[in-house]
């Protein structure tokens, strides 16, 4: 099931807008469950608005990429990476947001990068662009109340700054709007 679809600027070559999504195999092949997992049974690809050019960008055969979001000059994503693995050996938002990671990469899937690293005992999940594109918001249990805030890296000089919530406010996926 798509996580997030998003309108990118019409290729000059098509006239078509291009289509991001994130999707998980619902289903490994028997090939798969005897040698290992798939190799994309995670992934992130992208595709033409009419789901034509179907294309995988990244991939993981162990670890869920969720919550990918594009950059304002359409250059980058963001998006959670997990790293908690559970019994099945498979890390994924069904065993929680415990050890997840913030990461970028290039909108081909090159460059990949963690900005923010997992942490044992804590998530940090579900980044999303600032206005200017310099740094991302995100949700993090890294403290030590281990409960969520919404949190700002600037990706130039990695400061982290806390957004403030009024007292007792759960947060959980912030958006720059």
């Amino acid at each position: 099931m798509p996580q997030l679809i998003k309108r990118l600027r019409p290729s000059s070559k098509t006239a078509r807008y291009t289509l991001l999504i994130t999707l998980i195999a619902a289903v490994i092949s028997t090939t798969a469950c005897v040698l290992g997992h798939a190799p994309d049974t995670y992934g992130v690809y992208v595709a033409c608005l009419d789901g034509s050019n179907v294309h995988m960008i990244l991939s993981s055969p162990t670890r869920e990429l969720t919550h990918v979001r594009v950059s304002p000059d359409q250059q980058w994503i963001t998006f959670t990476r997990y790293n908690h693995f559970g019994l099945n050996g498979t890390a994924s938002e069904d065993d929680g947001y415990n050890k997840t990671e913030i990461m970028i990469a290039r909108i081909d899937g090159t460059a990949a990068q963690t900005i923010i690293s997992p942490t044992e005992g804590a998530g940090n999940a579900n980044s999303s662009w600032t206005p200017d594109g310099h740094g991302l918001v995100y949700c993090s249990s890294n403290n030590p109340d281990h409960l969520p805030q919404d949190l700002v890296i600037d990706l130039k000089t990695r400061k982290i700054s806390r957004l403030p919530t009024p007292p007792g406010m759960m947060v959980a996926d912030p958006h720059w709007v």
